[in-house]
């Protein structure tokens, strides 16, 4: 098995093991590598990018308080490289949460974990700064609010379970890594990895093939070849198939309605993402929800 199977077999057991956390310790795990590598690597971590209590969902209805999510995302990063080791806290929309550092084989932080979808303090001062900066509804907020986790468990308890997938996700950075050791930084398998993390992170808005090809500071058509050639697929149905894998999480995962859920993965019209679902899993979205449910 090559380098990427074997990232993409390793991810899937990644993927595995948060979902059996969830299911059985009530954990709310999202997983945020800052190194992307391979497709499979990479696309087989999305779903699990994201929280998906409601509290989030609703948060996330506001492009510009998502937006912020994903920037805030570095400074998390910081935080925890800074600290050398998990850390408690609370997001801007007072979520507590507990993150643990994503460590490579030569100690170097390239991402984090993080436990989270507990209620936080302040929430009156909270409400009013979202309410007044983002428009939500102060009723719908306080709703939203109210399906956060009240009590957040202990340290370590929690460090017990999650030992096993950092070290996993140690082991997939390695794996990642020697994808691309022999490459130069002009390489082109350099620069598709690259724009896999860039997708990754902007997926969920109107993201394009004019914009990622302005971010890399190259034409569209190299963008496109790129994409044919290591996925198979061109560009659009790429980033269509990661939306679906992320809602597919969803589907199985949360009660989010159709229509929020195609907005929340980047699909603005619903009709659309119907027909980009069925395209792709040759189920509709409440099809695909009722048979992964039994």
């Amino acid at each position: 098995m090559n380098a990427s199977n074997e990232a993409g077999a390793l991810a899937e057991s990644i993927l595995a093991y948060a979902h059996s956390l969830e299911q059985q310790r009530d954990l709310e795990i999202s997983v945020h590598p800052f190194f992307s590598g391979s497709d499979g690597g990479f696309r087989a971590l999305l779903p699990i990018n994201l929280h998906t209590n409601g509290y989030c969902l609703f948060i996330k209805t506001n492009p510009d308080a998502w937006a912020r999510c994903i920037r805030r995302q570095r400074t998390v990063l910081e935080a925890v490289r800074n600290a050398g080791g998990p850390l408690v806290g609370e997001c801007y929309c007072g979520v507590r949460e507990i993150v643990f550092p994503l460590n490579t084989l030569k100690g170097e932080t390239r991402g984090f974990v993080c436990i989270s979808g507990y209620r936080g303090g302040n929430p009156e001062r909270r409400a009013q700064a979202l309410v007044r900066r983002y428009g939500y509804g102060p009723e719908d907020l306080r709703c939203a609010r109210e399906k956060l986790r009240e009590d957040m468990p202990d340290l370590p308890s929690v460090q017990a379970l999650i030992v096993p997938l950092l070290s996993m996700c140690k082991e997939l950075f390695h794996l990642l890594a020697a994808e691309l050791a022999d490459a130069p930084p002009d390489d082109p398998r350099t620069l598709y990895a690259r724009m896999l993390d860039y997708i990754g992170r902007n997926y969920s808005g109107r993201l394009s093939l004019a914009e990622v090809a302005k971010a890399f500071y190259c034409s569209e058509s190299t963008v496109s070849h790129l994409f044919k050639r290591n996925s198979g697929y061109n560009f659009s149905r790429y980033v269509n198939r990661i939306r679906v894998d992320t809602a597919k999480h969803f589907l199985r995962n949360s009660e989010v309605s159709i229509h929020e859920l195609a907005a929340y993965v980047g699909i603005q019209e619903p009709n659309y993402f119907y027909t980009v679902f069925k395209r792709e899993t040759g189920l509709s979205p409440s099809e695909y929800r009722k048979r992964i449910r039994g």
